[in-house]
């Protein structure tokens, strides 16, 4: 991980997107560090992979679904 700590920078040579409503005069301690946790685009591969996967689950049937869930409202009901 990479990362650089300016101290007692001038704000001066901050581009005005960056300084805001701090003082062209003011010293600043700029920390900058790389973003690890950025999520990657996904590739159109991966997309597709996610749409064709079976919605229900794997290896489960429709017919098995609806088994489980009556044995479950079976149980709830006792």
């Amino acid at each position: 991980m990479g990362r650089v700590v300016l101290k007692h920078y001038p704000a001066s040579q901050l581009p005005d997107e960056l300084r805001g409503e701090i003082s062209v005069e003011a010293l600043v301690n700029i920390v900058i560090e790389e973003d690890l946790n950025t999520l990657k685009p996904m590739t159109r591969d991966e997309l597709r992979a996610i749409l064709s996967r079976n919605r229900t689950g794997p290896d489960l049937s429709i017919d098995e679904a609806v088994q489980r869930i009556r044995h479950l409202r079976d149980e709830w009901k006792d």
